[in-house]
């Protein structure tokens, strides 16, 4: 899978998936969407997830744009075979679902990855509870623990 980390999260982050559906299967993720990037369609996806295919049909230039992105360069894992756009499209709309699970209740917790795992620390109070005491600076805290510690923290609200 992409790794999730400082370096790829701003190149996924420019992706947008327009009316994303999905559901759990026995076989893995069943979805289907409209795949953009920066504005530009790039293709509509399907997965039926039965373990098959991916199921890709490019709009306009749409492969050209997925191709000038080269994301594959960001693959560590040693796999055995060739990473292509079908893998490439389905790893970014799996991570997209993987993300939005992980990220809904974020005012509650501090939601971090080491590029392959995500992780929650459940916090007993919201984010505002902590900045109306004054120690929303124990959250921020705890925050640089973790990137110190090479953690890429996902929340989007610690401003």
């Amino acid at each position: 899978m992409l790794p999730i980390t400082n370096k790829t999260y701003p190149i996924i982050n420019t992706f947008k998936f327009k009316n994303l559906k999905s559901f759990e299967t026995n076989d893995g993720i069943a979805y289907s969407c409209e795949l953009m990037y920066d504005n530009h369609k790039i293709a509509d996806v399907r997965n039926d997830g039965d373990g098959g295919m991916t199921f890709i049909t490019y709009a306009q230039g749409g492969e050209d744009i997925i191709n000038s992105i080269n994301l594959p360069q960001y693959y560590t894992e040693d796999l055995e075979f060739d990473i292509d756009n079908e893998y490439v499209i389905s790893d970014l709309i799996e991570l997209a679902i993987m993300l939005k699970g992980a990220t809904r209740n974020q005012n509650k917790a501090i939601i971090f990855t080491d590029g392959e795992v995500i992780n929650k620390i459940k916090l007993g109070y919201t984010f505002d509870e902590f900045k109306k005491v004054g120690k929303f600076d124990m959250i921020l805290n705890k925050v640089k623990e973790l990137e110190d510690e090479h953690y890429f923290v996902l929340n989007t609200n610690l401003n």
